[in-house]
């Protein structure tokens, strides 16, 4: 194994520590600014070499131990003492916004720094006497995965306990690990209630186990209140359902927003920190007055919608996921809400004619941010007030340029995962 010893100076937008070497950029986690390190070079990509730590050989007032093995995994942060965390996570924020000359408001910091995530989508490692284990894929390699034998720290003992349940009746029936793809469990922290899907790669998998299969989906029914066994292409990396082999149980569940009692099929789209996701709630609410129309673009189930419909006459949610806007519709009726309206449509693709006539234009898309066409149609019909909520700062930064004519009214950083690199912002702003 080649090394390299290196004195990280900065963090980039990731938070992965930076080190200049002869011009070269290293970046990694597991590394503390101001640190240094005996390093291993695991990947290189568009110029950039990433690096993970062999050794610390200066360490930082802020180092603390981490909880887990595998924290360079699932949580690079988990060896930086959080107050220090939450500063790096505001410089962050505050560096991508530099160019608009705008700072950061508050920054909220979470009550629970473990044990917060209401999902955890696992792997699955195979070992040499063809017992199957619960991993991760380790971060910046291609075929790497670290075994979690007791699950993970980010999710629920119950949520654990369920994730290496199945893995033993999995072992049970011999199954093997090349057959498996993905194993994602999801908790209601309103009702403890716990469902899963368990996705096989291997097309064929019920013929080929035709002789236990009727066994092996009875015991995997007692593991939780809901299951979903389903084929997923090995083809695609995504954790897609194409076709379900098997269901029992519940298929939704459950959580209290507020005074709202909200239900998500097991495949949708929510929020992984409710607590956290209340705290940036509460700023959308409060940053709204009474309006004649709100519309949301990526809607999912209406959780942000459904909770301003006291705020305007009419709330409209856009969403292109029909389970979605089937389960938004029914958030409605079980809420005794009139006011909701729920559309089946790429939020990109909308006629620009749904923002006729609206005061707050609400937005919450995925990683990738927004697709030029909401951008056009945001300059084009110009709603008075746009509340961008994002997932990732970065993307954010660059649409938010993008809205010329709009300004910052107020720019706040939501800690929703923990011990994480990750973060939620949330814009607001105002036509000039």
């Amino acid at each position: 194994m080649q090394t390299k010893t290196l004195k990280f100076n900065k963090n980039n937008h990731e938070l992965r520590a930076v080190s200049i070497l002869y011009g070269k950029e290293f970046l990694g986690y597991g590394i503390i600014p101001g640190e240094e390190a005996e390093v291993e070079v695991s990947k290189r990509k568009k110029g950039r070499r990433f690096v993970k730590p062999v050794q610390i050989l200066s360490k930082s007032r802020y180092r603390i131990d981490p909880l887990e093995d595998h924290y360079l995994t699932c949580s690079p942060l988990q060896c930086i003492d959080y107050d220090y965390q939450i500063e790096l996570k505001e410089n962050a924020l505050n560096d991508l916004f530099s160019d608009l000359n705008i700072r950061v408001s508050q920054f909220y910091n979470a009550d629970e720094i473990f044990n917060y995530r209401n999902k955890l989508e696992f792997s699955f490692y195979g070992d040499e006497s063809n017992r199957i284990h619960l991993a991760f894929h380790r971060r910046d390699t291609k075929f790497g995965k670290d075994i979690l034998n007791s699950g993970c720290a980010l999710g629920s003992d119950s949520m654990n306990k369920t994730g290496l349940k199945i893995v033993e009746v999995l072992n049970r029936y011999h199954i093997e690990a090349r057959s498996l793809k993905t194993l994602t469990v999801r908790e209601s922290k309103y009702n403890n209630k716990v469902i899963t899907v368990l996705l096989i790669k291997d097309e064929d998998f019920i013929q080929k186990h035709s002789q236990d299969i009727d066994n092996l989906f009875n015991d995997l029914k007692n593991t939780s209140n809901g299951i979903v066994v389903g084929y997923s292409s090995p083809k695609s990396p995504a954790s897609n359902i194409d076709n379900i082999l098997f269901q029992s149980g519940d298929e939704y569940l459950e959580e209290k927003i507020n005074d709202k009692t909200i239900r998500y099929r097991y495949d949708s789209f929510f929020q992984n920190n409710i607590p956290m996701f209340e705290k940036s709630l509460k700023e959308i609410i409060d940053s709204i007055d009474n309006s004649n129309r709100i519309v949301e673009l990526y809607s999912g189930v209406g959780t942000i919608g459904l909770n301003l419909v006291n705020k305007a006459k009419e709330v409209i949610g856009v969403e292109v996921s029909e389970s979605s806007v089937e389960y938004s519709k029914l958030n409605a009726e079980s809420n005794n809400i009139e006011n909701y309206t729920a559309l089946k449509l790429e939020s990109e693709n909308i006629s620009p004619e749904v923002l006729n006539n609206s005061d707050v234009l609400v937005l919450d898309p995925p990683r990738s941010g927004l697709h030029p066409r909401v951008i056009e149609m945001i300059l084009e019909k110009k709603p008075k007030r746009v509340i961008y909520l994002s997932c990732n700062p970065i993307t954010q930064a660059r649409d938010v340029k993008l809205l010329t004519g709009y300004k910052i009214d107020r720019l706040s950083g939501f800690d929703f995962y923990p011990n994480t690199p990750h973060m939620e912002s949330l814009a607001i702003l105002d036509l000039n």
